[in-house]
């Protein structure tokens, strides 16, 4: 069913995958990483916080953060890295080329960075500064948000107490009635404040006129 697919038909300008360490997460692939991988494009594009996992420092590190990147540039198309032929070509052909990438990545920087050589290292940063963008805030220069923060007093109107005070007390209620001259939309949760009343009533009342439209607006206006 993937070659199928209208949208390996067609080559698109730019790829973008958001997220986009989930396609170096395993070896194996899900059906998206696959599909998404046999996309053909002029630009890929992957946006991650993420990208790899583990700290080289940590005891526990292994070499799962330097394959989930080899994955990465196999999306990317990394000329010597991550190198996928076209999806017209022979299906051995694409495994073929594949392991190719993956065996130069094995000898050329992971084997070479576990073993803590500089060689490893040095051939990694190349490999990020060919591929990698990174923004941090103060890079970008991003205006400081605009945040006020404020009180405001904004009492429930007297008709309105008035009809809360009168459905606490009631015996003979009519529920339907008492939420709509509340303005009270939502009516989850309301028939077992109706049935117990009391102060479970008024607490429920309350609490449901607060985040009406009507409420909030008076919030508004209040501000």
């Amino acid at each position: 069913y993937i070659s199928s697919s209208p949208l390996l038909q067609l080559r698109w300008f730019r790829i973008v995958v958001d997220e986009g360490h989930e396609l170096g997460e395993n070896d194996a692939g899900s059906d998206v990483t696959n599909f998404v991988n046999r996309m053909g494009a002029e630009r890929r594009w992957v946006m991650s916080g993420t990208p790899t996992t583990g700290d080289e420092d940590d005891q526990k590190f292994t070499s799962k953060g330097l394959d989930q990147l080899q994955r990465l540039l196999l999306f990317l198309r990394h000329e010597r890295y991550g190198t996928l032929p076209e999806p017209t070509e022979r299906i051995l052909r694409r495994r073929g080329s594949r392991e190719q990438a993956k065996s130069a990545w094995a000898a050329d920087v992971k084997k070479p960075f576990l073993k803590k050589q500089y060689d490893g290292r040095e051939k990694l940063y190349r490999v990020l500064d060919e591929v990698m963008v990174m923004h941090k805030k103060e890079d970008i220069g991003l205006p400081k948000p605009i945040f006020k923060q404020s009180e405001v007093s904004v009492p429930v109107p007297p008709h309105i107490q008035s009809i809360i005070i009168d459905a606490v007390l009631s015996k003979d209620i009519d529920p339907p009635s008492i939420l709509r001259n509340l303005g009270i939309m939502h009516r989850r949760h309301m028939h077992h404040a109706f049935d117990v009343g009391g102060s479970t009533l008024f607490d429920a009342l309350v609490s449901e006129y607060l985040h009406t439209d009507n409420f909030q607006m008076k919030v508004d206006e209040a501000q």
